[in-house]
């Protein structure tokens, strides 16, 4: 708890967070507003009606550290020639530490304190693009406490010898003060005692460093009258991982994601905004103080979330139409909701839920923009949500192996393209293929054209029929989405077209039948001179694995159909 300062909202949420707290003040006027936020960019939105202000900060637990600049930085004198002006660290990064033998307090014994200290380090070593390590080395040679600290009668103070700055074989210690008498000993009379935890809880910094710009010593201190319940331990963290980091050597920074600079800070009367970006999944305490400093708003406030967390499914169409399934709080019927660049109307609405309408796109990742009109609040979540074809999904080749094709024939097997997510496996519906051939060829599925893009069906596959138009060999490709990608993967196959004075080419050359079930089936051919549809033709059909022959159909009209009845099972060529 941040204490009797501040008044606290606390929740988790999933991914990105938005939150909106308002404040109204019930006096004479009964004045009302309304508030915000935003998502994967979190937004906070509080207003407020009263004379002084307030301060509201965001507090993100565990992964809330976030820092200023260097906190030292070596000056023209005492330290060593070329150093002037480089950043204090500690050597290579690293920074081994010791911790006290005694216990913090009745719920963090020695080794939960120490994992508690370790906790509190890892989040700032965690960090990516840190580059810095802390290690537990070991313990100090006792348990520090009023006992061995001890203020003299001249003011001085007497300190076990391995907690002190020169004490660089134990580089960092770590203090567990159970009862505040080492907290009081060092920062007055009554510092320790539980009425002071929020400026008290854990206080300390490097304390020794070398010319070589190089820190050697530093000590940190923990008040055990702060650590006493468990709803203390997220503030007596925070402000751990706060001294840590001047411990690395960086300067103070707002601790939280975000804080309001001042109050009534938007263009909405009365109304006062705090935006945070959040990027990863975490715990977040919300806490209002009043910033006369004397503890919490004594005014009375509605709190208001709003944010934006999720979408489901997380892919929709290109050609649009997908029912998309928002989930947050907050929301109401004037909630706008767009996607990318284009509004998605409302077709449901809840609280906590609003089914849109997905409008048509390209192939991409897409953001979700929800806003709050009344009171200019938003929350965007990034990236949540795939038109088509995603980045990393992948096209391949089902078939698309033929025969020698006959200019102005049909080629007998069709092109099958498929197109599946990252996993290999599952298919992706209404995803953009390209399909294009050098030289030129027809497409069924371009209506006959000679190039086209197709959209996946429920299957995330694309199947087409090509007819040959010049004799030779043709590259047929298919492209994944390449109006969205710089360069888009693709499958390719070949077809050799032939071309001689008399060629027989079949429209629909294989058929399956199920067993037991009698069926017509329409035979077309078409005869063919050097790729030229030929009339007066007698074709003659032959139905094998059946046995029998039918001759005699004329080709009038340069095709040639005769109906087959077949009565059995099996592939009919």
């Amino acid at each position: 708890m941040m204490n009797e300062k501040f008044s606290q909202v606390a929740g988790t949420i999933r991914g990105s967070i938005g939150l909106a707290l308002i404040h109204r003040h019930r006096n004479l006027m009964r004045l009302a507003q309304h508030a915000s936020l935003n998502s994967k960019i979190i937004r906070i939105l509080w207003c407020l009606l009263y004379a002084l202000a307030v301060g509201l900060v965001l507090l993100f637990l565990p992964q809330f550290a976030r820092a200023g600049g260097p906190r030292y930085i070596a000056g023209v004198s005492y330290f060593d020639p070329g150093t002037t002006g480089v950043p204090l660290t500690w050597a290579q990064g690293a920074i081994s530490y010791y911790t006290d033998q005694g216990n913090l307090s009745s719920i963090l014994p020695g080794p939960s304190a120490d994992a508690f200290v370790a906790n509190g380090f890892s989040q700032w070593t965690s960090i990516p693009t840190a580059a810095v390590v802390a290690t537990r080395a070991g313990q100090l040679g006792e348990d520090v406490s009023g006992a061995n600290v001890i203020v003299n009668g001249n003011g001085s103070i007497t300190m076990p010898s391995d907690v002190l700055p020169t004490a660089v074989g134990t580089p960092l210690g770590i203090v567990y003060d159970a009862d505040g008498s080492v907290t009081s000993a060092l920062l007055g009379q009554g510092a320790g005692d539980p009425a002071n935890c929020f400026t008290n809880a854990v206080f300390g910094g490097v304390d020794n460093f070398a010319t070589n710009a190089q820190f050697l010593h530093g000590l940190v201190i923990l008040n055990g009258n702060c650590a006493q319940s468990s709803s203390q331990l997220p503030d007596v963290e925070y402000r751990l991982v706060r001294v840590l980091g001047r411990i690395l050597g960086l300067d103070w920074s707002r601790p939280a994601p975000a804080e309001t600079p001042s109050s009534f800070n938007t263009l909405y009367f009365g109304e006062t905004r705090l935006d945070a970006q959040i990027l990863q999944t975490t715990s977040f305490r919300l806490a209002i103080s009043d910033y006369r400093g004397d503890g919490r708003p004594d005014y009375r406030y509605h709190a208001r979330i709003f944010y934006g967390d999720s979408v489901t499914p997380a892919r929709a169409n290109v050609a649009g139409g997908t029912p998309l399934a928002v989930q947050g709080l907050g929301f109401q019927p004037n909630t706008l909701v767009k996607l990318g660049s284009m509004n998605a109307p409302q077709l449901a609405l809840s609280s906590n839920q609003m089914l849109v309408n997905a409008p048509a796109m390209q192939d991409g990742l897409q953001e979700i923009v929800l806003s709050d009109a009344p009171t200019g609040a938003g929350s965007t979540m990034t990236g949540v949500l795939t038109y088509g074809a995603g980045p990393s999904d992948k096209i391949r080749l089902v078939s698309g192996s033929n025969p020698a094709t006959p200019v102005g024939g049909q080629a007998p097997n069709p092109i099958r393209i498929q197109v599946v997510a990252p996993d290999g496996t599952t298919p992706v519906a209404g995803a953009s293929v390209f399909l294009t051939s050098t030289p030129a060829l027809t497409f069924s599925a371009c209506s006959g054209g000679v190039s086209c893009t197709v959209l996946t069906d429920q299957t995330g596959v694309v199947s087409t029929q090509v007819t040959v138009r010049t004799a030779g060999v043709m590259t047929i490709t298919a492209k994944l989405a390449p109006a969205s990608y710089s360069s888009p993967k693709q499958v390719q196959t070949t077809l050799l077209g032939t071309s001689s004075s008399l060629d027989l080419s079949l429209a629909s050359p294989y058929a399956w039948i199920a067993q037991g079930v009698t069926v017509g089936i329409p035979l077309t051919a078409r005869a063919l001179n050097n790729g030229v549809p030929i009339s007066g033709t007698t074709i003659a059909q032959d139905r094998k694995r059946f046995g029998d022959t039918q001759h005699g159909v004329r080709n009038y009209q340069r095709w040639g159909t005769r109906d087959l009845h077949a009565a059995n099972s099996g592939h009919v060529r």
